[in-house]
């Protein structure tokens, strides 16, 4: 316990503590600063984590997410990290001594944060036992301060936090991502992955799929071509719709019914890259382009 005892002072026996009631108040008051500021820390960091991941859950579902684009938010959810250790340093490990919380309660009650450091000054010279002042005047002015400081309410002193608004901006992210891992867990878990991997090269997760294709399909020169995609087993999504591109022509379209999507390649007399199939599947992931070769 943080008691601040004296020693026998020099010229009179006696001892000198602070009260034993206004010991606690001033160490519950500590404690609840310590619980308040870093409540808010954890806050801004579960908001700035949630957020980011959700950020990328969202863009995934439009497209490849750039690396570049999952590091900036793989740091700014670091830097909302770093919140709660600055937030323990700064209120409690700097606040750790009974004169440190007696300048943080003298910011909304001056007088009293001053009178709370004498008293605290005068305990500690008896207790180097170097006292210079008489210790009954000073063991009076000791219960004098705590009598006045037992009318205040040191809650009142706490540091303005926001703490609710704090809250709820964590709570409303944090409830969505929540909702996200018990409907489609396979997909928050990717998006999990990718934000805290980004040099990893980690398909998005799609939820449309489609079974394996060939490497490369050889057609004939200059002739029309039929390419066919079928959506897989496990497939969570079955859009109606498949489209893709080869090179710069326009995008073909056709429907994506059972078995399978059927989408016809006018004449071409060059290799090309056909890009796109089902909706939810993009360039640069599994299934990949396929390559077809005149």
């Amino acid at each position: 316990m943080a008691t601040i005892e004296a020693g026998r002072g020099r010229s009179e026996g006696r001892r000198l503590a602070l009260p034993a009631d206004l010991e606690r108040q001033i160490l519950a008051f500590r404690g609840l600063v310590g619980r308040v500021k870093l409540v808010k820390a954890a806050c801004i960091a579960v908001l700035g984590a949630v957020t980011c991941h959700l950020a990328v859950f969202a863009c995934d579902r439009f497209g490849e997410t750039p690396a570049v684009v999952r590091w900036g938010l793989l740091a700014a959810a670091v830097a909302s990290a770093l919140a709660v250790p600055l937030a323990a340093y700064r209120w409690v490990w700097r606040v750790r001594g009974l004169d440190d919380v007696a300048r943080l309660v003298g910011r909304r009650f001056r007088s009293l944060g001053d009178q709370l450091l004498g008293i605290i000054e005068i305990v500690r010279e008896h207790a180097a036992g170097t006292p210079s002042r008489s210790p009954a005047l000073c063991e009076a002015a000791i219960h004098q301060v705590a009598e006045r400081a037992r009318h205040h309410d040191l809650r009142a002193a706490v540091p303005p936090t926001r703490l609710g608004r704090w809250l709820v901006l964590a709570a409303v992210p944090l409830g969505l991502a929540a909702v996200l891992a018990t409907v489609v867990p396979a997909a928050a878990g990717n998006a999990w992955a990718r934000l805290v991997a980004p040099w990893r090269s980690i398909p998005r997760y799609t939820f449309a799929r489609i079974e394996p294709l060939p490497d490369a399909v050889v057609v004939p020169h200059g002739e029309p071509t039929t390419f066919a995609a079928r959506l897989s087993a496990d497939t969570r999504w079955r859009p109606r719709v498949a489209s893709a591109r080869a090179g710069n022509q326009r995008r073909l379209a056709a429907d994506l019914g059972p078995p399978d999507a059927r989408l016809h390649r006018r004449q071409r007399q060059r290799r090309g890259v056909l890009r796109r199939l089902p909706h939810d599947v993009r360039r640069g992931e599994r299934p990949r382009g396929r390559r077809a070769q005149a």
